[in-house]
């Protein structure tokens, strides 16, 4: 059994870079943590190195026998785990970002509404909404530049594996969003709190892109100039607004009905 037991390890200096975001996207690749994601990363063939902390020896047997596993000491372990109780498994992965061209003939062949996330920044809502989206039946995901970093490991965790499954890309700004949304045939739809149609009353003809906007500002002024139409959320009582996540979880399943 290899065991890595210096810092100056290769192996280990990668887990340890991919924490910070600068080489997450210099290096185009993220961590994956725990049991569940690190088999799925593994099933998918995506899995590039594991690292499995030598205080787990004989927990995963499957995961132990891959060509790509490693086995490090536990204390250099806990210095590259996203988590304060992990289970002790780690994979490298790399960047499930698509280029344009490449993510426009991905929509062209699927059928399916689609999501712009408008530099939203927090990343438990974040993944959280790729994880509603994925439930819901959205195929795609463009994220505008601002939005938070969809491979941080907080983001990860919250979309407990969506962010391996939906396809995503990063547009330079939100024309770039529309150019993509058109050519895949789907108009932009915002969502605001006020002066749009009632969530009630919205009729759905065809596939959409619906913006979610940042979770103090909104909807940005040039991304709101380049949506269709526009809906809201009716509410009861003195809220004037609803988290991010939440707001978009509910108009999210109310579109999918909507669907022909």
């Amino acid at each position: 059994m290899k065991v890595i037991t210096s810092k100056d390890n290769r192996i280990f200096k990668l887990f340890l870079r991919l924490s910070q975001k600068k080489y997450r996207d210099s290096l185009g690749m993220f961590l994956v943590e725990g049991e569940n994601l690190v088999r799925e990363a593994i099933s998918m063939d995506m899995a590039e190195d594991i690292l499995i902390s030598d205080d787990f020896s004989g927990v995963y047997p499957d995961i132990e026998k891959s060509e790509k596993t490693v086995f490090i000491k536990g204390n250099l372990f806990k210095r590259v785990a996203q988590t304060k109780s992990s289970q002790g498994v780690l994979a490298t992965v790399k960047s499930t970002l698509l280029e344009k061209d490449e993510f426009v003939d991905y929509l062209k062949s699927k059928e399916g509404h689609i999501l712009i996330l408008d530099k939203l920044q927090d990343p438990g809502n974040i993944g959280t909404i790729l994880r509603t989206g994925e439930a819901f039946g959205y195929v795609a995901v463009v994220l505008i530049k601002g939005t938070g970093d969809v491979f941080s490991p907080k983001v990860v965790r919250a979309a407990a594996g969506s962010v391996l499954r939906m396809k995503m890309m990063m547009a330079e700004d939100p024309r770039c969003a529309r150019e993509v949304s058109e050519a895949s045939g789907r108009l932009p739809v915002g969502t605001l709190v006020k002066d749009a149609i009632s969530l009630e009353d919205y009729r759905i003809q065809d596939d959409i892109a619906l913006v979610i906007g940042n979770e103090g500002n909104g909807i940005s002024s040039e991304m709101s100039l380049l949506t269709e139409e526009n809906i809201t959320i009716p509410m009861r009582g003195d809220t004037e607004s609803l988290n991010a996540a939440v707001a978009c979880g509910i108009i999210m399943y109310e579109t999918m009905k909507g669907r022909k």
